[in-house]
């Protein structure tokens, strides 16, 4: 709920496979109870420093930039990257439900396609090696 548009389009929209809601409850039910204070509560954030308070954005980018390194991938990366790989990956390979993502992100599908799809010459190299995985 804590993002630069809720107040236009409310709550962020997240869509998630059965298989990845089954990877975070078990991450919530697993990993998160063993955070003193904390435990399985449902209410708090999905991802806690290891205190139990909140991951700020600027955390986030960093261990994305950390897995990114280790994984031994060259390149930038930050999440609007892996946003707009998800996008261009949706609209190169399942075209029938890209109106639905565009919902989804609280924009037109017309806005996707200029801000948000990747093309050759316009940041995709970068993500070249782990959009082919």
């Amino acid at each position: 709920m804590n993002h630069k548009t809720f107040h236009v389009h409310g709550p962020a929209q997240v869509v998630l496979t059965s298989n990845l809601h089954n990877w975070i409850s078990v991450l919530i039910q697993e990993s998160r109870a063993r955070i003193p204070n904390v435990g399985a509560e449902k209410e708090k954030a999905v991802f806690l420093s290891w205190n139990g308070k909140q991951l700020q954005s600027s955390q986030i980018s960093k261990a994305i930039k950390s897995v990114w390194k280790k994984a031994g991938l060259s390149g930038p990366i930050h999440s609007t990257l892996l946003r707009k790989g998800a996008v261009t990956t949706c609209h190169n390979n399942h075209k029938e439900i890209s109106s639905n993502l565009a919902d989804l992100m609280a924009h037109k599908e017309d806005t996707a396609k200029r801000y948000y799809r990747l093309t050759e010459n316009h940041l995709l190299k970068p993500l070249g090696n782990f959009t082919q995985q």
